[in-house]
């Protein structure tokens, strides 16, 4: 009786040791998989990162051609960002120190100062009689909004 119950334990400590074995090896192989999981997790708990820092430009005046190269600047710099990664920012606050503010442009001109390929991409909703101007980048139809 002595004989069996030691033949017992050593096969249960042989099965916990293969357990133990196959464990360590599955963590080794997709230790990088569960680092990823591990990783976003976490990013969850985490407050929104923003995927380009928003600028406030401040100047006594813009014209139209500033205007335009910011806007093509804040599209150029979303598009390089992967699909999936994308979020609606907003790129620049153009603020006009001067009172009354100056912004010498006007819609069209501004549009024409536009390069052809993204002048359907643009939708200016401004007047430019505030003291300041957003462009903003939607995702959604990868958008520049000038509000």
């Amino acid at each position: 009786m002595k004989g069996e119950m030691a033949l017992e334990y050593v096969f249960k400590v042989l099965i916990m040791l293969v357990t133990v074995a196959v464990i360590i090896g599955l963590i080794y192989t997709f230790s990088s998989d569960i680092r990823g999981a591990i990783s976003k997790v976490i990013d969850w708990f985490k407050p929104d990162k923003k995927t380009t820092e928003e600028k406030t430009i401040e100047q006594d005046s813009f014209t139209a051609k500033e205007i335009a190269v910011y806007i093509e600047s804040c599209l150029s710099t979303q598009e390089q960002i992967d699909e999936k990664d994308q979020k609606d920012v907003v790129c620049y606050t153009l603020l006009s120190k001067s009172t009354p503010p100056k912004f010498t442009a006007t819609k069209s001109s501004v549009v024409e100062n536009l390069p052809k390929e993204i002048k359907d991409k643009v939708t200016i909703t401004t007047t430019f009689k505030r003291s300041y101007v957003v462009i903003e980048f939607r995702d959604l139809g990868n958008e520049i909004i000038v509000r």
